[in-house]
């Protein structure tokens, strides 16, 4: 096959595309079948995805892509795990691996030269660690990151998170964001990943909404001193892509019963509304956090009559939020 993979930048979002590329990094596509012009293939993440892709006789452009996650309901775009299977087929080969799991260590031969911010002597500082004592006035203080060599590395350590976060593969994010906020514990976005890595990988036993509070304060830290724009939009989507996927966990048999059916998803519902109220979210990010907002209260309804005993709204009520919504966001998709 031609190697373009540029020509179908149309059909996917950025950030997207950007995701689709850690499952190949990460070696997470599989069981690739080839007939004629369609393909289809098995993607490893939270859960096992499959795929199918068919493209025209020329192969540039796509026909039908299928993929069953949740991202590809009611999408005008296609997934990642759609773009992992064309990048496999049409993109370049990824020759590098992922970094072997090991504490970092600053390299024999760094020097910095820096002031001490006490008494402002000169200091030649050999291997720098975190916390530098002045020769001069014995005073201790903490060593700017971007002032050493470590700053090249964190960013390498981040950018390797991000591939694995991406790639929903949340035990090794976890692993890498921890490693990142051991060099710069200062860093928001570091801590704000760390702590969402470490609930999604333990999402499937630790099912209570209770702590997700943590959560969200480092993202509302992380998204306040953020100024890339794309990376803010990141941040929300992988707060709802939490709380849904702790929906999706929680519905498929962890536990469900009348009571806590009810605690769950109106627990959901309350941090939509908070990200709706404390965020100035773009539009694309809010039409997003809507249609997750309706596909909850859509649950709700179709799942009343079975737990109205406990049911904290009624009925009415309930459907009057969904309508409420519902007409927010096409008022929204006309600006």
């Amino acid at each position: 096959m031609k190697k373009d993979i540029s020509i179908f930048d149309n059909y996917f979002e950025p950030q997207i595309m950007e995701r689709g590329i850690g499952y190949c990094y990460n070696d997470l596509v599989k069981d690739i079948n080839k007939k004629e012009h369609s393909y289809t293939c098995k993607i490893e993440g939270t859960r096992v995805y499959n795929v199918s892709l068919k493209l025209n006789d020329n192969e540039d452009k796509i026909i039908e892509a299928n993929c069953n996650c949740p991202y590809s309901i009611d999408r005008e775009k296609y997934c990642k795990h759609i773009y992992a299977l064309l990048y496999s087929l049409k993109g370049e080969k990824l020759d590098t691996k992922p970094i072997k799991k090991t504490k970092y260590t600053p390299p024999t031969n760094e020097i910095v030269n820096i002031k001490c911010p006490n008494c402002g002597s000169n200091l030649r500082i050999e291997n720098p660690r975190e916390t530098i004592e002045c020769t001069y006035c014995h005073s201790s203080f903490a060593l700017d990151i971007r002032l050493t060599g470590q700053a090249k590395r964190l960013k390498e350590i981040i950018d390797q998170a991000d591939l694995y976060f991406g790639a929903e593969d949340f035990k090794e994010a976890y692993y890498e964001y921890a490693k990142a906020h051991d060099l710069d514990k200062d860093n928001k976005y570091v801590e704000y990943y760390m702590k969402l890595s470490a609930k999604r990988k333990n999402i499937e036993t630790n099912l209570s909404l209770n702590d997700y509070s943590s959560v969200y304060d480092k993202l509302k830290e992380a998204y306040n001193i953020e100024t890339d724009e794309q990376k803010k939009k990141d941040l929300i989507q992988s707060f709802i892509n939490l709380l849904t996927t702790h929906a999706n966990k929680y519905l498929n048999g962890f536990g469900l019963s009348g009571k806590s059916f009810w605690i769950e998803l109106d627990g959901i519902i309350d941090y939509f509304n908070r990200l709706l109220k404390e965020f100035d979210l773009s539009k694309e990010t809010k039409l997003i956090l809507y249609k997750n907002y309706i596909d909850i209260l859509k649950i709700e309804l179709e799942n009343y009559d079975t737990f109205k005993e406990s049911a904290t709204n009624s009925k009415v009520i309930i459907n009057n939020k969904l309508l409420k919504i519902q007409l927010d966001k096409k008022l929204l998709e006309k600006k």
